[in-house]
């Protein structure tokens, strides 16, 4: 569980990998309805803190601490902005998206 970042907001979402592990999908909160999802394939990087300009724009109203707890998967021209529930979760996701990917983890 973790929350969705986009620029209208921050929304609760389940944030899990297909059975297939081919997409990276979000779910609503009580998991009856897939909201959207981002196929491995066009991953590029893996961006962890505050790196995108989601983030930029909502770290204005977040505390310094949540930085640690989020990250971005970017995808070309678009981004899949994250908060995890702690930092060892967001330092898993990081890792994990990475070996999933092969791609570079941006610092």
């Amino acid at each position: 569980m973790g929350y969705k970042h986009t620029s209208k907001g921050r929304k609760m979402r389940w944030i899990k990998l297909s059975k297939d592990m081919q997409v990276i999908e979000w779910w609503a909160p009580d998991r009856s309805k897939k909201r959207g999802g981002i196929c491995v394939t066009d991953i590029v990087a893996v961006a962890p803190g505050w790196q995108t300009s989601v983030f930029q724009k909502a770290s204005a109203t977040m505390t310094p601490g949540m930085e640690s707890k989020c990250f971005s998967i970017v995808c070309g021209s678009k981004t899949l902005d994250l908060e995890m529930n702690a930092v060892g979760v967001r330092k898993q996701w990081v890792v994990d998206v990475g070996l999933l990917t092969g791609k570079r983890t941006l610092t």
